[in-house]
């Protein structure tokens, strides 16, 4: 089998009438959260961002029916043809926010785990000098987060920062 026959797209996640959105693959979810994170801040407790129809305009064209033919349209044309469409277009605009909210409750539940890791990791070195509690400590955050790197590996590679930085990139 082809590599063109394996990479279709698989999983419809809207099927209307006229129009189609689907699944993003792991590529496309990658770039609609840097969009998002782009145009969004966090506030309290939430991802506030506004969906604005460059975002919108890259999941018509990369993950539904409708393709290149958004790219025909300035933005004003296209936002006049999605706000006055019919029944169709308005359901096919609702599982785009659909997915970007998905998308955005991802990204949220993603950096208040790294915050946690983060403050365990800030809490892990506040041991007063003692090496004793360190050790204690760093097994612990290790085990939580399986981060596959024992106290001895920690102070055999304390002064390459890059390796450091790159084998605890690896378990975030």
């Amino acid at each position: 089998m082809g590599l063109l026959k394996e990479n279709q797209k698989k999983e419809v996640r809207y099927n209307g009438k006229i129009f189609k959105l689907y699944e993003p693959d792991d590529e496309q979810r990658e770039s609609l959260s840097e969009i998002i994170i782009d145009n969004s801040k966090i506030v309290g407790d939430e991802l506030q961002g506004v969906y604005n129809l460059n975002v919108i305009r890259f999941v018509l064209r990369e993950i539904s029916n409708l393709g290149v033919e958004v790219d025909e349209y300035n933005d004003e044309e296209l936002e006049k043809l999605l706000e006055n469409g019919n029944r169709e277009v308005e359901l096919l605009i609702r599982s785009v926010v659909e997915l970007l909210e998905e998308i955005s409750e991802d990204i949220m539940y993603s950096t208040v785990k790294n915050i946690k890791m983060m403050n365990d990791m800030l809490n892990v070195i506040n041991v007063d000098g003692d090496m004793t509690k360190l050790k204690n400590k760093w097994n612990k955050l290790n085990k939580k987060y399986k981060m596959g790197m024992t106290f001895e590996e920690l102070m055999d590679n304390i002064n390459k920062k890059e390796e450091l930085k790159n084998k605890l990139n690896e378990t975030i």
